[in-house]
């Protein structure tokens, strides 16, 4: 069944997170990595991306994080699995 679930379904509605906009996201990106970005919000466009995981989640039962700890785990991610020698 598991097999099947990753046939029919894209791979970026397997493991999303809790709903956040763009803007949100890239405010948290900017903090935590201290990029000093200026970062404006644009309202004049509203697109919904929501992915829908619960299939997944279901059959899996893996659970779900926020947000802030999905991108603390990218930040401190192990840098050597990244270097080029």
């Amino acid at each position: 069944m598991l097999l099947m679930l990753f046939r029919t379904s894209r791979i970026k509605d397997i493991l999303s997170g809790y709903p956040i906009s763009k803007f949100d996201l890239l405010c948290k990106v900017n903090k935590l990595y201290n990029l000093y970005l200026r970062i404006t919000k644009d309202s004049s466009i509203v697109i919904s991306r929501i992915l829908d995981d619960r299939l997944f989640r279901s059959i899996t039962l893996y659970p779900k994080t926020n947000w802030d700890n999905m991108l603390y785990a990218m930040h401190n991610e192990d840098k050597s699995l990244w270097t080029v020698e």
